[in-house]
């Protein structure tokens, strides 16, 4: 039995698959199976992932396309491990990545989640660092003591740096496969409510942000997000939660506003208390939309060059 499961979903990414699946082979600790699980690509992604002989990969084929949580849900199935680990196709781990999450392993056995900080990636350049909710020495390794808290600003860990015990998968449940965006957030909600992540803050994967395909990249609209109205009435005394939700309705809101889905925006920005919001945030929502939009592009602007601004409250 191998010590990891790797679960790579695939689905039309011919142009970088192959960087990814050579970034897992790459890894120091080599105790792994690679599970590529094609989602009825229609390039030819599934043929760059057959070319590449190594026999730790195994490839499943989906017949019919099902979506990103599907085809991770199946890969959890098929694991044979008692880990669990997740690399999109078109994103990357460095060398170390495994071998820092077995140290965190051992380090922290009552956890079930496991993941290392990571770095963004624009056009092949690395973005400033992250604004994480922790103040934790860099290369610190802990037990967060608060996920909502800490990813509040923006997430410790994104799936591609993370690593869970197959078991937590009987606990939190799967993949939503309803959901067609925000699946990673419903999944964190609904496992940090119940169990442990061990951290280490320090980059071990590159988050790609605008490879092509990229779900950030394409239009909210007619998509399914995250019921998070659920969670919040389903925990009122759990005032983290509450503020990492506002949060992610503002992302959302946001979204929808730059993408001209009137109808989604005004729904999302009606669940959202303006108290929760600081002033910055009040402004972006309420601006018109060309000028909204004209700040967010000098945002990125100076995000290539090493500066992260943002509307969240420091």
């Amino acid at each position: 039995m191998p010590y990891f499961s790797v679960v790579m979903p695939l689905y039309n990414k011919e142009a970088f698959v192959a960087d990814a699946v050579r970034s897992v082979l790459a890894q120091n600790f080599a105790d792994f199976e690679l599970l590529i699980v094609d989602d009825a690509s229609t390039d030819a992604s599934l043929h760059v992932a057959e070319s590449i002989d190594d026999p730790r990969i195994r490839i499943i084929r989906h017949e019919k396309n099902k979506g990103l949580s599907a085809a991770r849900n199946t890969g959890i199935k098929n694991a044979a491990a008692k880990f669990v680990a997740f690399l999109d196709a078109d994103d990357l781990w460095l060398p170390m990545f495994l071998e820092k999450i077995v140290s965190l392993v051992e380090e922290f056995p009552q956890a079930s989640i496991f993941a290392t900080g990571y770095l963004e990636q624009r056009r092949g350049i690395n973005a400033a660092p992250l604004k994480i909710n922790l103040e934790v020495a860099k290369g610190s390794a802990l037990v967060l003591p608060d996920y909502f808290e800490a990813a509040l600003y923006q997430p410790p860990y994104w799936f591609g740096s993370a690593a869970v015990r197959k078991s937590a998968f009987d606990q939190a449940g799967y993949f939503d496969e309803t959901i067609t965006f925000g699946e990673d957030t419903d999944w964190n909600i609904r496992a940090n409510l119940l169990l442990k992540a061990a951290y280490l803050h320090e980059p071990h994967a590159i988050y790609r942000i605008d490879s092509q395909n990229q779900i950030t990249g394409s239009r909210l609209g007619g998509r399914y997000i995250t019921d998070f109205s659920k969670y919040e009435t389903n925990n009122p005394n759990y005032p983290s939660l509450k503020k990492f939700l506002y949060a992610n309705r503002y992302f959302l809101a946001m979204a929808y506003k730059m993408e001209g889905s009137k109808k989604e925006f005004t729904l999302l920005r009606g669940q959202i208390d303006a108290r929760n919001l600081s002033a910055a945030q009040k402004m972006m929502l309420g601006m018109p939309r060309p000028l909204a939009a004209l700040l967010q592009k000098a945002k990125r602007w100076v995000l290539r060059r090493g500066i992260r601004l943002t509307a969240f409250p420091r």
